[in-house]
């Protein structure tokens, strides 16, 4: 996947999907899409964020996702790979 490098020198995916979802969780959480990298940890989110969480995304990107297992989804990207296997 190639990357931009924005003015701030954090790298954005050139990846329409991750972009959406990065924007999203930037909503979410109330940080600028642009301050979220890929590997940044999610553990600052519990058990109820990340049910809220995967909610939020579902009602934004219109689609069901699965249960998901909050021990697994460690990273944004983790979260981005886990909701990218899920869509139609």
């Amino acid at each position: 996947m190639e990357e931009l490098e924005p003015e701030d020198g954090l790298t954005m995916p050139d990846d329409p999907l991750t972009r959406r979802i990065i924007e999203l969780l930037a909503r979410f959480t109330g940080r600028e899409a642009s301050s979220i990298r890929l590997t940044d940890p999610l553990d600052s989110l519990d058990s109820l964020d990340i049910v809220e969480l995967v909610m939020f995304f579902e009602d934004e990107l219109k689609i069901e996702l699965d249960e998901v297992d909050a021990n697994k989804i460690k990273t944004v990207g983790d979260l981005v790979e886990w909701i990218r296997r899920q869509m139609p």
